[in-house]
């Protein structure tokens, strides 16, 4: 397992990229943590004990959705920027 994937890493004696880079993998997993962190809140909504806690809930689901916004555009800009691996043929 640990040799098929350190041969999937570029490195000096294969100069082939064969993962993403760091910056968007870092995003990717960042985004899937939003997203279900969105759901989880949007679902927790109408579990609030109380309208105060509602609120919180809502303005908290609202800071996690814009969040999403904003690194799904920063993925879009730096997607052709940064070197994409090459396909498996």
């Amino acid at each position: 397992m640990t040799v098929k994937l350190l041969k999937m890493l570029r490195n000096d004696a294969d100069p082939e990229l064969r993962a993403f880079d760091p910056q968007i993998r870092f995003l990717h997993w960042l985004t899937l943590f939003l997203v279900t962190a969105a759901f989880v809140l949007a679902f927790s909504i109408d579990l609030a004990a109380s309208k105060d806690g509602a609120v919180v809930i809502t303005q908290l689901h609202r800071s996690f959705g814009v969040t999403l916004w904003v690194v799904t555009v920063v993925r879009v800009i730096l997607a052709p920027i940064l070197a994409l691996p090459q396909l498996a043929l």
